[in-house]
């Protein structure tokens, strides 16, 4: 088996070196490009290559092209390209079960290999990848990019089209906007309850790839910042991952009729001892970005 990368993925350097002197709207627009090219090159490779790590890449690539498309259309006022970001959304939720089913596997093998429990689960859950892989390969030949490409070109020349001193002010309020709803849903995360986590970690990761998108435009951000914002969102993601393994455990036991107990005891224990980790450090998050367009960014209070 191989390795699962972690839900946050990789990061991708800035497409702009700090201090290069541009305006938001460039910023954007160079970033756009990126991701297009990121993206296109990703899906080709996973058509060559159906494999864990060229699927992981494609995704991480279309959530990062998706946000562009969105932050790009809000700037330069285009009401076109939902359809598409719509469609990026749909390849996504495309393989949902797959890396469900591989992230499982991965777990499993942390744990000991002749316990007959997990001797059937795992049995299953190959049968259920090779399945679903064999499925999906088929599938991504037909994902469709042409409009795609025409749309990122058009909103891109508008993008470069915009005045020198647009985009700026208005991408950091989109990163703000974002980042309220993070803190909203912070403050209902509750230990035992699985899905304010999980609309944390989907609110968390919005924010994540928007500021990763205005990166250059940030005013000195501390080192590994992009880094510490992954690995926040990769502890939601392994909370995450053990309340689907939960799930697919039920399925599997319902299916055959055959009680798992050390199995599910085993997974209760992991959602437990993670999601306690994670909420002991989810203060975090304060540290990330500013709770109002006229404060400082946490990270410059150090230097007042």
């Amino acid at each position: 088996m191989k390795e699962i990368p972690s839900r946050g993925g990789k990061r991708p350097a800035p497409a702009l070196s700090k201090g290069q002197a541009v305006s938001g709207a460039v910023v954007l627009a160079v970033r756009l490009e990126s991701c297009w090219e990121t993206y296109r090159l990703d899906l080709q490779r996973c058509r060559d290559e159906f494999t864990e790590p060229r699927v992981h890449d494609l995704r991480v690539a279309a959530r990062r092209l998706s946000v562009a498309l969105e932050m790009g259309a809000s700037i330069a006022r285009k009401k076109r390209g939902a359809k598409h970001r719509r469609l990026l959304k749909s390849y996504l939720n495309a393989f949902d079960h797959l890396r469900d089913i591989q992230v499982q596997l991965a777990i499993l093998e942390e744990l000991p290999a002749d316990d007959p429990e997990i001797e059937a689960f795992r049995a299953y859950l190959l049968r259920c990848q090779g399945q679903t892989a064999a499925r999906l390969s088929k599938k991504v030949r037909l994902f469709q990019t042409e409009a795609m490409r025409s749309q990122v070109l058009k909103l891109s020349k508008a993008l470069h089209g915009l005045d020198r001193s647009a985009g700026e002010s208005a991408l950091c309020r989109l990163v703000d906007a974002a980042y309220a709803i993070v803190c909203q849903r912070r403050s209902g995360v509750r230990l035992e309850d699985a899905l304010t986590i999980h609309r944390l970690r989907l609110s968390f990761k919005k924010f994540r790839y928007q500021v990763e998108t205005i990166f250059p435009l940030l005013p000195g951000p501390p080192k590994n910042y992009l880094d510490h914002l992954q690995r926040y969102q990769a502890a939601m993601g392994e909370i995450q991952d053990a309340e689907i393994g939960l799930l697919l455990l039920k399925a599997f036991s319902t299916r055959r009729r055959m009680a798992l107990p050390g199995l599910q005891a085993g997974y209760e224990d992991r959602y437990h001892t993670k999601a306690v980790a994670f909420l002991a450090g989810i203060d975090a998050v304060d540290l990330f970005w500013r709770h109002t367009p006229r404060d400082l960014f946490p990270w410059e209070l150090d230097k007042v």
